[in-house]
């Protein structure tokens, strides 16, 4: 059960991250 609430939370800074960082993308452009 921690292990999975653990990789959620990964899972969720990955997306975060990755939001992100198409949002800098869109700015640039």
């Amino acid at each position: 059960m921690k292990r999975y609430k653990l990789l959620l939370i990964v899972l969720l800074i990955v997306v975060d991250l990755t939001v992100n960082s198409y949002g800098c993308a869109c700015d640039n452009l």
